[in-house]
């Protein structure tokens, strides 16, 4: 959603716009990871701590192919592949709720193939994000806010008791995946839509900005301080 809503917000011809969508991608993922990969494996190596010292695994680190030197860093591996390809989505969605239909389903059916890279399975989320506005949009406020808000409920409590069944039972975690992709689709289709109600005012209040602003970063770190610690 918030890709597209950059994407939207770009001007000049669509060559440029694609140029600077690429650019910001570029800049906002790669060089605070570098950074902090760099950090890490300084912190490791000094400290005798797992894979410190291995400077193999820190070139492949930064080279998005290994992410033992800090375990959540997959998930960014997962984020550059999926926005390089984004932009195909977003242009996709303008060719028909039909195509786009059978796009997703192919996507979503993709999750379970182990033949295909890791990242491809997630790419039916940031298409799953295109369409909370306008198909999401439109079906909350058909709905209204009080059943919008009840099926987001659902949703999540859906995703919550998946997510334990599936622990208990060591079940796959692509089973809860797929549910989770769509209780957020409800969640944030919800959020988007009733923007003046408690939980849209709670993530724009200025506690909440401020943690928005420090995600990233917190984000890359914090694997490491747990293993430290």
């Amino acid at each position: 959603l918030v890709l597209a809503m950059q994407i939207d917000g770009l001007s000049g011809r669509p060559h440029n716009q694609m140029a600077e969508y690429y650019i910001r991608r570029i800049t906002r993922i790669i060089p605070a990871m570098w950074v902090a990969v760099a950090g890490i494996f300084a912190i490791k190596t000094w400290l005798s701590m797992s894979d410190g010292g291995h400077y193999d695994i820190f070139i492949k680190t930064l080279a998005f192919r290994d992410s033992r030197l800090d375990g959540p860093l997959w998930t960014i591996y997962v984020e550059m592949g999926c926005s390089l390809v984004f932009p195909a989505l977003y242009w996709l969605r303008k060719r028909g709720a039909i195509i786009n239909l059978i796009v997703f389903a192919i996507l979503y059916v993709q999750m379970s193939n182990g033949a295909i890279p890791n990242w491809c399975r997630f790419i039916v989320f940031f298409h799953l994000g295109l369409w909370i506005d306008p198909l999401g949009r439109a079906v909350m406020e058909k709905l209204g806010p009080k059943l919008s808000l009840a099926g987001a409920s659902i949703g999540v409590v859906a995703l919550c008791v998946t997510a334990a069944l599936c622990s208990v039972l060591n079940l796959s975690i692509l089973i809860w995946l797929r549910i989770d992709g769509l209780a957020a689709f409800l969640l944030i289709a919800y959020i988007y839509t009733f923007r003046g109600g408690v939980l849209a005012s709670a993530l724009f209040s200025g506690g909440a900005q401020y943690l928005v602003r420090i995600s990233y970063c917190t984000y890359l770190i914090h694997f490491v301080v747990i293993e430290w610690l």
